[in-house]
């Protein structure tokens, strides 16, 4: 599915544990990946969707697992 994002889109990264929470608009978050949608992994990334549009997306740090 795709859904247009809103105008007050909010995008908060948490990738990284060592700086949570650092949030982009919907034009940071376009500039800052590109064309690089890999960084989006379905594992990770959280989409909050009212009204037919994405309001607000989150992205987390995945643990890794000892081998």
């Amino acid at each position: 599915m795709l859904f247009p994002l809103s105008s007050d889109f909010v995008f908060t990264d948490n990738s990284d544990p060592e700086k949570q929470d650092v949030q982009y608009s919907a034009e940071e978050l376009i500039t800052l990946l590109g064309e690089d949608t890999q960084y989006f992994g379905s594992q990770a990334t959280h989409a909050t969707v009212a009204g037919g549009q994405i309001t607000a997306m989150t992205i987390v740090a995945l643990a890794s697992t000892p081998a």
